[in-house]
């Protein structure tokens, strides 16, 4: 959140469960999301937000899922993505998944290749990487 304030010319609201989220109602969300145009929060803050209905995927501009490999099984950041499939793919939110370890330590290599494929669908996606750290410093 700290960084996005400094960096960018845009309110944003930040939320976790420290902030009492869990028992937030609609109306009050509803004045966050109008005070605000960027927000920070858990992938299972929006998940409840999502399931609750108050918000809607097509409501969302922008999703950025840090530590984007966990989204496996019934992790949250998978529960939001399968909101998708009830979206027109025009009203769909832009994704951006982000990780510097693109799998976690439990995959079998046996597996690598079938995992990739997974997160690239669970995050209607195609994975990108670079080979060598030089690309990403020219």
């Amino acid at each position: 959140k700290k960084v996005i304030e400094q960096r960018c010319a845009v309110t944003v609201g930040g939320y976790s469960g420290e902030d009492g989220v869990d028992y937030w109602d609609k109306a009050k969300w509803d004045t966050e999301l109008e005070t605000n145009q960027v927000i920070v929060m858990t992938s299972q803050i929006l998940c409840d937000m999502l399931t609750h209905q108050y918000i809607r995927i097509e409501d969302i501009n922008f999703l950025i899922f840090d530590e984007c490999h966990h989204a496996v099984v019934d992790h949250p950041m998978r529960l939001v993505m399968k909101h998708f499939e009830n979206c027109p793919v025009d009203d769909q939110p832009r994704v951006l998944g982000l990780t510097a370890t693109l799998l976690n330590a439990n995959v079998k290599t046996s597996r690598v290749e079938d995992t990739l494929r997974e997160l690239e669908i669970t995050f209607h996606a195609k994975i990108a990487t670079v080979d060598e750290l030089g690309q990403v410093l020219e």
